[in-house]
């Protein structure tokens, strides 16, 4: 039915080899008028990655920016990249940055600066996206994932092995319906006294106020629970209230999902449990308690719309594709906040937005010297561009001096066989010019640097004189234009070296 060729030319074919994203492959077909090439080739994910006129024999395959699997007609093909650990398979490539970026996340202690009610600049006009994408997500959790990671079981082993802690209550009681003679009780009696003359036995005289101490399951760590199954219940309603028709299938997920919710939430275990006015997320039970933790993961990943990090490997969903690039901006991200913020975060914004079509969510993390912002926008509006708006994929500010650093992650490198036969991968002189649009239009400015999958640092330091900076040891300042290489799952020594030497003063 079809062939793919590495290269036309000299027939190469492809054979049982992966597809390398952003390189160009051809599909010979054998009957490309018939019904089912048509069909097929419209459907996706091959119609967004594939270049084809009907009637045509030959189609120009090219993956961009996207790993993992693809089927072409009754062919499931691997989709991998080249650049970072290419003798590994697409998927597990996608496992590799999922894991880091899952364990980097495991690493911090979120805490919270705002009330539990999440702040977003989010319209009706523009909710509708953000509101599908987020139901989807909660979708997989309750129903996709492998059935021990549901959030289902994870409840049961939050009522297994709950969280307690003892309250106090005060009770009036008759002096001899007391059975138990506590050192409150005695207190209590002394203070009382009894008064000989009552002969009514209910009379107050006769009766004395006793706290007793008791179980009770209105604790933080509970609280949370109960508001991640209301915030699910509340998102499967805005779906549902969307003012425009919805496909039935999101409307069918979006009922699952509430009727689930609500049966949890009227079960003997929530009675009792209040809702939280903030959330206490640094507690030790729910970054380390077997189905506590695995819905704080949950609930982290849908708060900062970490939109592909589906879990799609632990669902099996091998036939997707994952946007690598925009998973690289994230695992950069998470990487930043954890080396210049360590363990110990607090988090003051997460909003969305729409921005030509896609939605573009904006996070800020803080500890007591740094700030750091996820698709922050400067603008005029705002104060914080002289020019045009302009949104890096990250940036840093000194809380003490307002100074800002940017980083842009940038999925691209140039790749060339040195003298010595090893592959050398330099970053694109293209993304270190538009750093200086940063730099010289955003307010404050200190340095803008690109971040991308290579090998080679290099620093133009800005002063009177042209300074490039090759060595990272060097005697230099941060100050100006550069591309630092970080690569996941690799050490990353240049990086580490760098935030160390000028944001751990």
């Amino acid at each position: 039915m079809f062939s793919i060729y590495e290269n036309l030319k000299s027939k190469t074919e492809l054979g049982e080899s992966p597809i390398i994203e952003n390189k160009s492959y051809y599909i010979v077909l054998d009957s490309p008028n018939s019904d089912y090439v048509k069909t097929h080739m419209k459907s996706e994910p091959l119609a967004s990655n594939v270049s084809w006129l009907p009637g045509n024999s030959v189609a120009e395959l090219k993956v961009k920016n996207h790993i993992g699997m693809i089927r072409v007609f009754d062919k499931e093909i691997e989709v991998r990249s080249e650049k970072f650990d290419k003798l590994i398979s697409g998927p597990l490539q996608i496992k590799l940055i999922m894991d880091e970026i899952e364990e980097l996340s495991n690493k911090i202690s979120f805490s919270y600066s705002s009330k539990s009610h999440l702040h977003s600049d989010i319209d009706w006009n523009n909710f509708e996206e953000d509101g599908i994408y987020r139901l989807n997500y909660l979708y997989q959790i309750f129903f996709e994932v492998d059935v021990l990671d549901r959030v289902t079981v994870c409840l049961q082993d939050v009522v297994n092995n709950p969280s307690f802690r003892y309250k106090y209550k005060i009770e009036s009681k008759k002096y001899w319906d007391i059975k138990k003679v506590t050192p409150s009780v005695l207190t209590a009696l002394v203070r009382k006294g009894y008064n000989r003359d009552t002969k009514a036995l209910g009379h107050p005289s006769n009766r004395i106020s006793i706290a007793s101490q008791y179980l009770s399951r209105d604790t933080s760590e509970n609280q949370f629970i109960r508001y991640f199954l209301e915030y699910c219940e509340q998102t499967a309603l805005r779906v549902l209230s969307l003012n425009r028709s919805i496909n039935k299938v999101v409307t069918d997920k979006a009922i699952r999902i509430l009727n689930e919710c609500r049966s949890s939430l009227s079960s003997e275990f929530f009675r009792g449990v209040s809702s939280p006015n903030n959330l206490h997320t640094n507690s030790t039970v729910l970054s380390s308690r077997a189905g506590y933790s695995q819905i704080f993961k949950y609930y982290i990943a849908s708060l900062f719309s970490l939109k592909h990090v589906y879990d799609d490997y632990k669902s099996r969903l091998s036939s997707s594709l994952i946007d690598i690039a925009s998973l690289y901006e994230i695992w950069c991200f998470y990487k930043l906040a954890y080396e210049i913020l360590g363990r110990d975060i607090m988090v003051t914004e997460k909003t969305s937005k729409i921005k030509n079509g896609t939605i573009v969510y904006s996070t800020i993390f803080k500890n007591e010297i740094y700030e750091i912002g996820y698709n922050q926008t400067f603008s005029v509006s705002n104060k914080g561009s002289y020019s045009t708006s302009l949104r890096p994929d990250v940036t840093v500010r000194n809380l003490e001096t307002s100074r800002f650093s940017h980083f842009d992650a940038k999925y691209r490198v140039n790749s060339y066989m040195g003298a010595d036969n090893n592959e050398y991968k330099n970053f694109k002189n293209d993304d270190v010019n538009k750093m200086h649009a940063y730099l010289d239009a955003i307010y404050s400015s200190d340095s803008s640097v690109v971040l991308y999958p290579g090998s080679s640092f290099k620093f133009f330091e800005k002063g009177d004189g042209a300074k490039v900076v090759t060595d990272c040891s060097a005697d230099y300042k941060l100050l100006g234009v550069g591309a630092i290489p970080l690569v996941p799952g690799s050490d990353n020594d240049i990086f580490s070296n760098i935030i160390e030497r000028f944001y751990h003063k």
